[in-house]
């Protein structure tokens, strides 16, 4: 039986969640729209390769394309740059508490 648009939907969000796990990423799974892009364009671009009218993407194929397009690399580069801009914040914050305490005592 050919794969329906909602399974290889899917397939695709399940491989995600696979490489999302894999990696034992921290957070929820979110999936940026350029690893999202980049996986459906490897997919696309293989299955031009095996072109049928019956041709269906595999499961194994939805994996390699999330792991190839630079979601896990994404995730951690993006989980150390938030975790980065909140400790700046929190310095700020800090820095600024005397400021705010003592600016209307004048």
């Amino acid at each position: 039986m050919p794969a329906t648009g909602s399974s290889m939907t899917r397939r695709f969000w399940d491989a995600f969640v696979r490489i999302h796990n894999k990696a034992r990423l921290a957070g929820t799974l979110e999936i940026p729209m350029e690893s999202f892009t980049r996986a459906v364009e490897i997919v696309l671009k293989e299955s031009a390769l095996h072109d049928a009218p019956a041709y269906r993407p595999s499961a194994d194929l939805w994996t390699q394309a999330v792991r190839s397009s630079g979601y896990v690399q994404t995730r951690v580069a993006t989980a150390g740059s938030c975790l980065n801009c909140r400790r700046r914040r929190d310095a700020m914050a800090i820095t600024a508490l005397p400021v705010m305490l003592f600016d209307d005592a004048n």
